[in-house]
């Protein structure tokens, strides 16, 4: 009795922790301040994703997403929908 209690403890945990993890990194992210780049906070994402770095290349400036390369597009367009949670 006392070892089968055991095993399912621990394959509760095996299972469990993991899964924890998993849903932390979904819904938690780590966000560079759009205005004092050198700053970083914590965040609550307003979508699940597995992406974890977010940063606004247009930060506090004139520029418009257009004027990006491709790869800043993009970080702008997750930095919009996951951190302020507008539609895409």
């Amino acid at each position: 009795m006392l070892k089968s209690r055991a095993r399912v403890c621990r394959i509760v945990l095996m299972v469990g922790i993991p899964f924890l993890i998993l849903a932390a990194c979904l819904w938690i992210g780590i966000v560079q301040d759009p205005e004092f780049t050198d700053e970083y906070s914590l965040f609550w994402k307003e979508h699940p994703a597995l992406k974890l770095w977010f940063r606004s290349p247009v930060g506090m400036s004139d520029l418009r997403i257009e004027d990006l390369s491709p790869e800043d597009q993009l970080a702008e367009r997750d930095y919009r929908y996951y951190v302020l949670g507008e539609e895409q």
